[in-house]
């Protein structure tokens, strides 16, 4: 399942990036983009980790490990920090929990269906 989102939201994040919006803007980017995209990809992966790990409140984890990497880079990497790249960062980390919801139900429809529970 892991391996199903971490696939789809690559290549997303590689459609974002390799086109130029026709919202290109001051507010809206392919950068901000790129944040919300990679938020959701690392929120996501972190939210199945922790639930392979059987801990407590997976998908708080999830954000806050996402949103810690969008601080560290948006602090430690960028030359300018930018208040929208880090709104772009939580509005990924917060939209990857029903996302990774809803791809888990479909994901456990298929299996029910085929039987493999």
């Amino acid at each position: 399942m892991k391996k199903v989102v971490t696939i789809l939201l690559i290549l997303f994040s590689l459609s974002c990036w390799s086109q130029q919006p026709a919202w290109e803007g001051k507010i809206f980017g392919k950068d901000k983009a790129l944040h919300f995209t990679a938020s959701m990809l690392i929120t996501m992966t972190a939210i199945e980790t922790a639930k392979d790990w059987n801990v407590r409140n997976p998908e708080l984890i999830g954000v806050v490990v996402g949103f810690s990497v969008g601080l560290a880079k948006e602090f430690l990497y960028d030359e300018h920090q930018s208040s929208r790249d880090l709104l772009a960062d939580f509005g990924g980390c917060v939209l990857a929990i029903p996302l990774n919801r809803f791809i888990n139900k479909k994901i456990e429809k298929v299996y029910k269906k085929k039987g493999w529970n």
